[in-house]
């Protein structure tokens, strides 16, 4: 039996990159296929995908953002009677949607229903949907990075020690498959994960990094020797725990991501950003990573419903107002599942369907809000990103900053790359 796993390309990106970060979720579907299956590997956004390359099934990841890159790759195999299996965030979220373009759908974890469906595709027997019937609790978790060799990716590798989040953020797509439930991977596995690396640094792919403080903090002081440098995600609550954040750095964090999402307290209500606490104590958790040396990437969120120009302008400038590591200022996005989604849809407000067309979904209007026309809307995220990245706006962050002076030229220089190349890394 021959298998080709494919990582699509974000569906409105035409070229390819120079540079990408692995896709986590091929070494571990990788590491769970039988040895007596010959294996291959297209990952779309760095290389040109070999229909014609032999292949009995193929398997593609997608989430919402390559959905429709994904459904264009699966009907090109499927032209050549090649069998396509879709799964990923956005297979589980709709799969009404994603069973009309494979011929099999997974849905949820896949840890208990690859290997069986791999053996039923040697049976003669597919079924046309396979369900994790349940969390899997990530005991024994396997993962072979070796498919992942020989392509343009960073020197950055991945690591899981979590999965789900406890929090019901309306927007969050991880929060509507896992319902905010949490697994834990045992710590002798993570600390044998890291350890096996190759690569000095990697990321947590987890969706919050402080989201049990007794298990993390295990964790963290077990990895101080192992001297790796890591980046993750956290909720900005977690930050305001000045003694963890030490552990953090003590640990080899070297940058931390949060969403901040907006300094507008009426609409975080509405998000339920839970996590978010008021807006006074956002100073307290920055003050605790700059004197930890731990640099923020934030997230900012515009085009939530109930914006108005002087909300969304607010959200800017508090975010110009530091020097985050990067921040990114992106139109609120309704994913399909979510709370979110449905209450636009219910209203009247979503535009359906939006993850379907070839624009950049970062720079167009996913749905209807009073006091912005489409066109404003639409280039609302990318107006204030692009503003965050002038000549003026990132000098005057650096002057600004409180991090030590190295810390403040590291992150110059990246914004200063990121604002000429960032097609070259994605």
């Amino acid at each position: 039996m021959r298998l080709t796993f494919v990582q699509p390309a974000q569906s409105h990106v035409k070229k390819k990159c120079l540079f990408c970060i692995e896709p986590p979720y091929v070494a571990k579907l990788y590491a769970m296929t039988p040895k007596d299956v010959t294996c291959n590997f297209f990952d779309d956004r760095i290389e040109k995908v070999n229909f014609d390359y032999p292949t009995d099934l193929v398997s593609i990841g997608i989430n919402t953002i390559n959905a429709k890159r994904g459904y264009d790759i699966a009907q090109e195999y499927r032209k050549r009677g090649v069998k396509v299996v879709i799964g990923g965030i956005h297979a589980s979220l709709i799969p009404e949607e994603t069973e009309k373009y494979a011929d099999v759908v997974m849905i949820g974890e896949g840890e208990d229903t690859w290997p069986q469906m791999i053996q039923d595709f040697k049976d003669g027997c597919l079924k046309k949907r396979y369900e994790a019937p349940c969390r899997h609790d990530m005991h024994g978790l396997k993962v072979d990075r070796s498919i992942l060799e020989g392509k343009r990716y960073l020197p950055i590798s991945h690591v899981e020690a979590t999965r789900g989040c406890y929090y019901h953020c309306n927007f969050c797509a991880l929060a509507a498959i896992f319902k905010s439930k949490v697994t834990f991977r045992p710590i002798d596995e993570v600390i044998e994960d890291i350890k096996s690396l190759k690569t000095r640094i990697f990321s947590f792919t987890d969706d919050n990094v402080g989201d049990d403080l007794k298990y993390r903090k295990e964790l963290f002081n077990r990895m101080i020797p192992l001297k790796k440098k890591w980046f993750g995600q956290i909720t900005l609550k977690t930050l305001l725990d000045e003694e963890f954040v030490k552990l953090l750095h003590d640990s080899g964090c070297i940058s931390i991501f949060t969403g901040f999402e907006t300094n507008n307290a009426e609409m975080l209500k509405q998000m339920n950003k839970r996590s978010n606490v008021a807006i006074p104590d956002y100073q307290r958790a920055i003050d605790n990573c700059i004197k930890y040396d731990i640099p923020i990437s934030a997230g900012a969120v515009v085009g939530y419903p109930g914006e108005t120009k002087e909300t969304a302008k607010a959200v800017f400038d508090f975010v110009n107002s530091y020097q985050f590591f990067m921040c990114t200022i992106s139109n609120a996005m309704p994913y399909p599942g979510t709370p979110m989604y449905k209450e636009m849809k219910e209203n009247g407000t979503l535009i359906e369907d939006w993850w379907m067309r070839d624009t950049d979904p970062y720079n167009s209007a996913l749905c209807r809000i009073p006091n912005f026309t489409d066109e404003e809307l639409a280039n609302l995220g990318g107006k204030y990103f692009t503003d965050f990245l002038t000549y003026k706006n990132i000098f005057h962050r650096f002057w600004i900053s409180k991090h030590h002076l190295k810390t403040r030229w590291k992150i110059l220089l990246f914004n200063l790359f990121f604002k000429h190349c960032s097609w070259v890394v994605r």
